[in-house]
């Protein structure tokens, strides 16, 4: 059984995957697990994803890189919240909207759920910003949402270039949900002249993500679409000589994107 871990813009979560295999490899004989990254990038004016597979999550470079990235996108948040008017005769910092999106996710059963905490991700930004506003009781601002959330993103020839330089592949993230069409030949072959190394063609799709497929192609049959779009991807990267991978984009601490959490006779099963 192999499964990457790929974290948005950070390598924590693999570190600590890693130490917990190191712990008990007898336990995990059967299973293979591949350190990655999911990056946000700018690539000109197209903002998408790219997955960095087989990375070594304890290089101090790459650290350094999304440690930096990070601390960026939390000096945003501050920036933004200094500029806004005291509440309740208090002026609201990062650690207090941190603090409520974690007791918020705590009051629905969530608690895993800590993005500001956390600090990592493009939306850390997007978080903070809403919490804020949700914590003073105003109505979301989305168009700052989006202006600020989309600010700090990392150009894709760093990224590539962090990529390679750990010796890691570089993957196009789920396109069909990045674009929600086909990008056309001549995008994907500059990103393989860049470096790109495989697509993630087969994408785990909720319901929800069909409908809002077929809702930007102003289309009922959107199930017939996706098909269509997963195997234009699947041509492209089988002409090109691109490695096929498949994702869950689950963003919950279970691995099955939205499905009831995996039971032990499962994990069980797993392992040995």
């Amino acid at each position: 059984f192999t499964i990457a871990l790929t974290d948005h813009d950070c390598v924590k979560g693999c570190q600590e995957a890693i130490k917990i295999i190191a712990k008990n490899p007898e336990k995990y004989k059967n299973l293979r697990f591949v350190a990655g990254c999911e990056f946000s990038v700018m690539n000109g004016a197209q903002q998408h994803d790219i997955t960095g597979l087989v990375l070594n999550p304890f290089d101090k470079n790459l650290i350094k890189t999304l440690n930096d990235l990070s601390n960026i996108r939390i000096k945003t948040v501050q920036d933004f919240l200094a500029g806004q008017p005291e509440y309740k005769g208090k002026k609201i910092v990062y650690e207090d909207v941190a603090k409520f999106e974690k007791e918020y996710y705590a009051s629905k059963n969530t608690p895993e759920k800590k993005c500001i905490e956390n600090g990592s991700g493009l939306v850390v930004v997007r978080h903070a910003i809403k919490f804020f506003y949700k914590m003073t009781k105003q109505d979301v601002n989305f168009d700052m949402v989006n202006k600020l959330g989309n600010k700090d993103i990392l150009p894709i020839e760093t990224v590539m270039n962090a990529i390679k330089a750990n010796g890691g592949f570089a993957s196009l993230t789920h396109p069909t949900k990045s674009f929600w069409r086909y990008i056309g030949d001549d995008f994907i072959l500059k990103l393989k002249n860049m470096g790109l190394d495989g697509i993630e063609f087969n994408h785990q799709y909720t319901p929800s993500k069909i409908t809002a497929l077929g809702k930007h192609n102003n289309t009922e049959n959107a199930d017939d679409l996706f098909k269509e779009l997963t195997q234009q991807y699947k041509k492209i990267a089988d002409d090109n000589g691109l490695f096929l991978s498949g994702g869950t984009d689950s963003h919950e601490k279970q691995i099955f994107s939205r499905e009831p959490k995996i039971t032990s006779e499962i994990l069980e099963k797993i392992y040995n």
